[in-house]
């Protein structure tokens, strides 16, 4: 629906995409905690309308972790999908039209002709995720401090806690080097295996 140029009001749903991107993460973790609040947050109001009593979003150690992952997910939605537009503007239509005459349909042509074209936006976007998801650390500062029960003590923040507010600076720069090159291998493992894809 986003990239088919005949589909309506395509062009104003890629701008609405994107801008979730554009809006800085502080100010998103702020919104966001005000929808996932359990008495007077837009999204309990309305799972109440459906009968659903008020949800612990935050305040639980099962949920937490997810509302988290869903804001952020929210927040970077728009970036992917700008790429993904990107990548698919680069695949020639004559290459489609050839599909269709060879008798391939629309689930083969995405298949033999979409995924192989567009493995190198996807192996970036594969990199920039994990980068970001990584990274994340702004939600969980603001909102909820790693709790509950330490639910989303994600890595960035851990090391935060551990070099700033314990005072362990030796630790925490430990921390974060074994992160860097953690992040490193993970990085170079995936342009191996897109790389011994492509020789396949």
């Amino acid at each position: 629906m986003v990239y088919q140029q005949d589909v309506p009001g395509g062009t104003a749903l890629r701008t609405v995409l994107f801008a979730t991107y554009m809006v800085p993460m502080i100010a998103v973790a702020l919104v966001w905690s005000k929808l996932y609040s359990p008495s007077e947050g837009p999204l309990n109001q309305m799972l109440g309308l459906i009968g659903i009593g008020p949800q612990p979003f935050l305040s639980s150690p099962r949920s937490a972790l997810i509302s988290i992952i869903f804001l952020n997910v929210w927040q970077q939605v728009g970036y992917f999908t700008v790429l993904a537009i990107a990548g698919l503007t680069q695949i020639q239509g004559s290459l489609y039209e050839a599909a269709k005459l060879d008798g391939a349909n629309r689930f083969e042509q995405f298949r033999f002709i979409t995924l192989p074209l567009m493995r190198r936006t996807l192996l970036f976007s594969a990199v920039i995720a994990i980068i970001n998801a990584v990274q994340v650390f702004e939600p969980v500062a603001l909102i909820t401090q790693g709790g509950p029960v330490g639910s989303t003590n994600v890595l960035t923040y851990h090391i935060r806690r551990v070099g700033i507010e314990r005072a362990q600076g030796g630790l925490g720069s430990a921390m974060a080097v074994m992160l860097m090159l953690s992040l490193i291998v993970v990085v170079c493992a995936l342009f191996a295996f897109a790389n011994r894809k492509n020789d396949e």
